[in-house]
């Protein structure tokens, strides 16, 4: 029965009363969790269908949490539940189940996850999955490293483990090829975990007579990982290579061997993930494919946190200077100066005007626009600005126009430049010119900076000083 935020289960065999649990979401506490039941109460009163959807949800949670309940009474009185993986407590199951099985954003995740761990430090699955969140994003090479040295761990611990425990240690072997696969990605690490050729290639053995939907889901990750960590290695992999019992998983000298018909297969599988792995191995490989990479990824960046990850994986590193990337991200330059922010809001007012360049924008303050005032205030009308508002935009409009007028190459990223410095409030070229070098250096970072969060391969901070110092100003204006 629900009441409120909780929800009791009453479990019994043969009509007689076993054990009676009562779930309650405000002793879990986890944010990422719904508002609770209380929600359908403001639904009813207002009609709003949000709360509604939101109390729904709140429901769902409970009745998943009770199901775990349900499963870790029964794990505790028969067999066949060795695929817990060490779990004993209900509560530490079901956020785990609310963290890896609900749509949830990753720090999150990272939150119900570490109740669940801290509920039940046994449990193995949750600890996996904790660990991922954490660092499945890490760039710092001695971060991947730890991560990759954990999951090593985790494996040995569990290597006498037979019964329920395949599931898991595959999970940490594909975990760890692909924590190596990014450290060797980075510069100066190319040599990193000599052994994950060997975890590579026993997985790939292990999974192929696996016909568990989880091992479908992991082959064709294993069988590039085996390309991207053993790119030179064709026909049967040497025998020293492979753990002692997994030769036998695969006829190494046929077809069941990945060559490039096991890229093929890959290439046909539709999983966003599989697409992602593969644009890093093209991307990383020796004869290296910026086209075949992107074509990949614009099939995988359909998952936000993907699109995200894409942007600093160190894999795709290569492929910063591909237009077509910086677009799939979403962090391409500005194409037009009216992308620079001040006149991004009136962007398509602009265009239905016919102003095409800065000057005709300073040029229609005087000029009168058909169904607005007076010339004096037409322009304002039509945008619907007040007097500051439209000041602050004629001059970011002058400056565009003198910064354009300085001659310099600043290939794509003239107006990404312009914004950079209109938001160090420089309106003016002689504001540069005239800025002492001290002051320069920390502009020239700052403005770096600046381009490098907004675009995939923004300039280094020697072009942008090589910009700044081109600037010039006529004799007169002083």
């Amino acid at each position: 029965m629900a009441k409120d935020h909780s929800l009791g289960v009453e479990i019994t065999r043969n009509r007689k009363g076993i054990d009676t649990v009562r779930v309650d979401r405000r002793i879990l506490k986890p944010t990422a969790l719904a508002a609770g039941p209380d929600a359908a109460k403001n639904a009813d009163a207002a009609k709003d269908a949000d709360a509604t959807k939101e109390a729904e949800a709140a429901m769902s949670d409970l009745y998943r949490l009770a199901a775990a309940v349900i499963l870790m009474r029964v794990s505790k009185k028969y067999r066949g539940f060795d695929g817990l993986c060490g779990a004993t407590e209900w509560k530490s199951v079901g956020l785990h189940f609310l963290a890896t099985k609900v749509p949830v954003k990753n720090d999150e995740a990272i939150e119900l996850l570490t109740y669940a761990v801290d509920d039940d430090p046994q449990n193995r699955l949750a600890a996996l999955s904790l660990n991922w969140q954490l660092h499945r994003y890490a760039t710092d090479p001695d971060e991947i490293q730890r991560h990759a040295t954990w999951l090593l761990g985790q494996l040995d611990e569990i290597k006498d483990e037979v019964e329920g425990y395949e599931a898991l240690r595959h999970r940490l072997v594909l975990n760890y090829l692909t924590s190596v696969c990014t450290l060797r990605s980075i510069p100066g690490h190319a040599d990193a975990e000599q052994q994950a050729g060997m975890q590579a290639l026993n997985l790939v053995a292990a999974l192929h007579h696996d016909e568990s939907n989880l091992a479908k889901d992991m082959r064709h990750l294993a069988a590039v990982s085996v390309r991207r960590l053993i790119p030179h290695l064709t026909g049967a992999p040497p025998t020293d290579l492979l753990s002692s019992g997994q030769t036998g998983h695969i006829e190494w000298g046929t077809e069941d061997w990945m060559g490039d018909d096991w890229l093929e297969r890959a290439n046909k599988n539709a999983d966003p993930h599989v697409k992602y792995a593969l644009a890093c191995y093209y991307a990383q490989s020796e004869s290296g494919s910026v086209e075949k990479s992107v074509r990949l990824l614009e099939d995988a960046l359909v998952l936000p946190d993907l699109k995200t990850w894409a942007v600093k994986d160190p894999s795709l590193l290569p492929l910063h200077s591909s237009a077509k990337f910086a677009e799939f991200v979403g962090m391409e330059p500005a194409a037009t100066w009216r992308d620079v922010p001040p006149f991004l809001p009136f962007k398509t007012k602009l265009s239905r005007l016919g102003i095409a360049t800065p000057a005709q924008l300073v040029a229609a303050q005087t000029a009168p626009i058909v169904g607005a005032g007076s010339p004096g205030a037409a322009l304002a009308d039509y945008l619907a600005v007040g007097a500051l508002e439209l000041t602050v935009l004629l001059r970011a409009a002058t400056f565009c126009e003198a910064v354009g007028e300085q001659g310099l190459n600043f290939g794509s990223f003239e107006h990404e430049l312009i914004s950079a410095l209109l938001d160090q409030g420089i309106t003016e070229i002689h504001q540069v010119v005239l800025m002492p070098p001290a002051e320069r250096r920390k502009l020239v970072a700052q403005v770096s900076a600046a381009i490098g969060t907004r675009c995939v391969a923004g300039p280094d901070a020697t072009t942008v000083s090589g910009w700044l110092g081109g600037f010039y100003i006529d004799v007169d204006i002083l």
